[in-house]
């Protein structure tokens, strides 16, 4: 017999199947299919070199597990100088490890705000953010995505209402491609003492000076008040780290509960963070070619304007259609999925096409002349 929370999971889930958008955890990319969907755009991932190099590492460690939260028996002197480490690389004055970036937005949020401040934070943001801004309990709006107009009335309607006032956004948008209008952004803040909080997941690695992200510019650091930087896409292991003034990692030990209360990384991944790290810095080669795939990419699909991230989308109109070129992609072994809602908003379900390094010329020459074929919008969704 279903009991009626049973009955409303099977409606819930029957109803998701009906719109064509219901989730299944699909096998592990096949090694015959060509890799145009993962977060891994430099390859790091699957590099030989890189897992060599951790595995010699790793011989040397004392035990499998943290065995504690980093304020109990889990913090080391590997996870201190690992993050004096990170933050000399980013140019930052100190930094903090979090188990994922995930944990880190769930966490951060709600420890620097209450109720008596405000968040202004991208419509387009991840997930990550938007949830850790529920739990803050600040009063929370959004702006248009990219819209600095947009944001400068939240900015004048919030400068007499809040206590603090937060401004959230990405570097490099996860599920759209483009990037943010940083610099404008920071200057907006600037004029109305309000603090940028930025995003890195999709930019670290990939973009700015040495590919150690966009907020890593000179006229940008000291005017971001706190910079968030995952391992897990570019840099390919695990893990993520804030970069922030000493003050704020003072504080966020004291009270961010996503780094209170959890086991802390054990030091495989610390091992694993740190060596990436340092292939990350004598690959430049992996980010020339990535450069190269994403400019052949962009002429191949005539694509307009100039376009410097890894991730493109594409549109349809119906989901449907969305799950039909999926599967005609993968018949042709090329590895694309379909971005429904609530991923992304309802109406902007799309395919999301990650290029990498890894991506050879003929491979992404194939794609673009298969995508024509289906007669797409490219671009972002506004």
């Amino acid at each position: 017999m279903i009991n009626s929370l049973e009955q409303d999971f099977h409606s819930a889930l029957h109803k998701r199947r009906e719109e064509g958008v219901l989730r299944k955890l699909r096998p592990i990319i096949n090694p015959s299919e060509s890799d145009f969907f993962s977060n891994d755009y430099l390859g790091h991932a699957h590099s030989n070199i890189l897992k060599e190099k951790i595995e010699n590492k790793i011989k040397y460690t004392q035990k499998s597990g943290s065995t504690g939260s980093r304020l109990l028996s889990g913090n080391s002197l590997l996870a201190e100088s690992l993050e004096k480490e990170i933050a000399v690389y980013f140019k930052a004055p100190a930094a903090l490890l979090f188990n994922s970036g995930y944990d880190l937005n769930m966490g951060l949020l709600p420890a620097i705000s209450n109720d008596q401040d405000i968040i202004l934070i991208d419509q387009n943001a991840h997930a990550s953010l938007k949830n850790g801004a529920k739990l803050s309990n600040a009063k929370t709006y959004f702006f248009r995505h990219n819209n600095l107009e947009h944001l400068q009335k939240r900015l004048e309607n919030s400068s007499e209402k809040g206590r603090h006032i937060f401004v959230i956004t990405e570097s490099v948008f996860s599920m759209d491609g483009d990037l943010a209008p940083l610099e404008e952004q920071a200057e907006l803040c600037q004029n109305f003492g309000a603090h940028l909080i930025v995003d890195e997941a999709h930019g670290a690695g990939v973009l700015g000076e040495e590919g150690k992200g966009l907020t890593y510019k000179n006229t940008l650091r000291e005017k971001v008040f706190a910079r968030i930087i995952t391992f897990g896409k570019a840099f390919g292991v695990h893990g993520a780290a804030l970069l922030g003034t000493d003050l704020l990692k003072q504080f966020l030990v004291n009270f961010c509960h996503s780094f209170i209360y959890t086991t802390a990384l054990p030091e495989h991944s610390l091992f694993s963070i740190r060596e990436s790290l340092y292939f990350h810095k004598d690959n430049s080669r992996n980010r020339a070619n990535l450069k190269k795939n994403i400019d052949l990419f962009s002429e191949l699909t005539g694509l307009e304007e100039a376009w410097l991230s890894p991730i493109f989308t594409l549109f349809a109109k119906e989901n449907k259609k969305l799950r039909e070129i999926s599967d005609d992609l993968k018949k042709e072994r090329f590895a694309i999925l379909p971005i429904f809602s609530p991923t992304v908003q309802k109406g902007s379900e799309r395919l999301r096409i990650c290029l990498h390094s890894f991506n050879k010329s003929n491979e992404i020459t194939r794609l673009a002349d298969k995508l024509k074929s289906y007669s797409l919008k490219m671009g972002v969704y506004q």
